[in-house]
């Protein structure tokens, strides 16, 4: 999946912004850029290149899982894959604050198990020197399809994970606020995997992940996480 950065990748933008950050400087360096990420090249090492949709997976020890994605972040600096303060890409209409437009081309659907998209939902692992930089309109989708597992980048100084559980489950246990904890993971330190089993129940509780490798200055030192989730099986 790409992200603000890739700019060959993003064809509207490739159109609107030749020579834009010295990078798009050739009209063909879409259909180049993508035809590497989706060509035979890919395809034989079994990368999957994806864009903004919802995709179903089958794994090899019969489990199933479906997984939103989306590149878009809301617009900052002209760079790529934008949307703009009042647009929404990720709710379906009717709904939503005043003033929204509601884009609705591909809003992420009910059920979902996994959304990943590049950037954060406002207030969550979105935090940097410019403050709270996360999308309203991605928290409120992430609230009303409470997957088992948003992960996102975007915002290298947020990197970590935690679990959310959602007001109904809180409720439960006397409280009428979504509560949020710290993960306690498996730390195999710098430059190795951090490794998490995630057994939540689906609309209860769901784990917000921070992916980001680099830091804020542009260092990768953060280990990728490896999540092991509980899956159903498919028919």
């Amino acid at each position: 999946m790409a992200g603000n950065h890739d700019l060959q990748l993003d064809k509207h933008y490739c159109i609107t912004h030749p020579g834009k950050h010295g990078k798009v400087r050739d009209p063909d360096d879409h259909e180049k850029s993508v035809e590497l990420m989706k060509g035979s090249l890919a395809a034989e090492d079994g990368v999957p290149y994806l864009d903004e949709g919802t995709y179903s997976f089958d794994l090899r020890n019969g489990a199933r899982f479906t997984l939103y994605a989306s590149p878009y972040t809301p617009a900052f600096s002209d760079w790529a894959f934008a949307y703009g303060e009042n647009e929404d890409r990720f709710n379906p209409p009717p709904g939503g604050p005043s003033g929204i437009t509601l884009l609705g081309r591909n809003p992420i659907p009910d059920g979902v198990d996994i959304v990943m998209t590049h950037g954060p939902p406002k207030g969550v692992w979105d935090r940097c020197a410019q403050g709270s930089l996360g999308c309203e309109k991605l928290a409120r989708a992430i609230k009303r399809v409470k997957p088992i597992v948003p992960c996102f980048g975007h915002i290298q100084g947020g990197h970590g994970l935690e679990i959310m559980e959602w007001r109904s489950a809180a409720a439960k246990k006397g409280s009428d606020k979504t509560t949020r904890s710290p993960l306690e993971v498996e730390y195999s330190g710098v430059g190795k995997i951090e490794s998490v089993s995630w057994l939540g129940k689906r609309g209860e509780q769901t784990l917000v992940v921070n992916a980001a490798i680099e830091t804020e200055i542009g260092k990768p030192p953060n280990a990728p996480w490896l999540v092991t989730l509980d899956l159903p099986r498919s028919n």
